[in-house]
């Protein structure tokens, strides 16, 4: 849980850094830059690749672009801003994506957008649960076959084979359980405790992922991605990570924090998108697209 204050306490070792060495403390500041620059290296949080700064958005040849894009927690919010709704239609059609993972869609719940995503993507998968009140899915939309998919557990996990030119893709996508910021500020559970329901959910949904992992083929290429309510540094990334030996693609090629969720006043870097080795990732970007409480997650590799 304390994972939360960690890109905060980097800033504020960073700025008292800077203070030190303005007050001519050298050495006490050398020391608070290396404990700065340390932490930031365990727990994976600020990249800076200026590079990527620099190159173009268009996706390469010879390259497969994947987005992971939650696109709202409330099951009316496209209905009620119709202006962002066609802006999202237009933002995803734009992208060129041959990957495209939805956690929290209920994209069956719109028509133009069903149709929309149907006409750009032959292949499909849906996984729900309908509650009393809300329907919550992850869908998955492919340029590519889909096969073997399968439900990993009674959660929004599941994974299948995508049936690429030259060989085949491991898919895993998730949505993790929540932190259920909204339920604190509704005046519901206190913070801790829904901090600590979400941290221990999510262990066991990370176990489930590592436990499926096992049975497959270590040759495959391998993207685990989706909202996983967790920051890079936490047990559900790193336990995912080390056992799988996977790479985070913002740490790998993005440049800055490259939060992605923008609600309840936080802003967060909870989804991720998790590569093997057999994957080489050659641009990685955060779209600042006000579609969402959440902002797209878009990676291109080449195989």
């Amino acid at each position: 849980m304390l994972i939360l204050l960690v890109p905060v306490l980097i800033v504020l070792l960073f700025v008292v850094a800077i203070i030190l060495l303005c007050c001519k403390k050298k050495i006490v500041s050398a020391v608070v830059f290396i404990l700065t620059i340390a932490l930031n290296l365990y727990t994976e949080t600020f990249p800076l690749h200026l590079g990527n700064l620099l190159s173009s958005s268009q996706k390469a040849e010879n390259t497969i672009r994947v987005i992971s894009y939650n696109i709202k927690y409330s099951s009316d919010y496209l209905e009620q801003q119709k202006d962002s709704l066609n802006g999202l239609i237009s933002f995803l059609e734009t992208q060129d994506a041959d990957i495209l993972v939805l956690p929290e869609s209920r994209v069956w719940n719109n028509k133009n957008l069903r149709t929309k995503l149907l006409d750009l993507y032959p292949y499909n998968s849906f996984s729900g649960f309908k509650g009393s009140e809300i329907y919550v899915e992850t869908a998955v939309f492919s340029r590519f076959p889909i096969e073997n998919i399968c439900r990993l557990g009674e959660e929004y996990i599941y994974g299948m084979d995508i049936v690429l030119p030259n060989t085949k893709l491991k898919l895993i996508a998730c949505h993790l359980a929540s932190n259920q910021y909204h339920s604190t500020l509704r005046g519901g559970e206190g913070l801790i405790d829904n901090l600590k329901k979400g941290f221990d959910n999510r262990r066991k949904q990370t176990q489930i992922i590592c436990d499926s992992l096992q049975l497959d083929s270590p040759q495959m290429p391998l993207l685990i991605c989706g909202d996983m309510n967790d920051l890079s540094g936490s047990h559900t990334i790193s336990n995912i990570q080390n056992r799988h030996n996977l790479h985070d693609a913002w740490w790998k090629g993005g440049c800055g924090y490259g939060q992605t969720f923008n609600g309840k006043g936080l802003l967060l870097r909870i989804d991720h998108i998790l590569y093997s080795d057999q994957l080489n990732l050659q641009r990685v970007d955060v779209i600042h697209k006000d579609y969402s409480d959440h902002y797209p997650l878009i990676a291109d590799f080449e195989l």
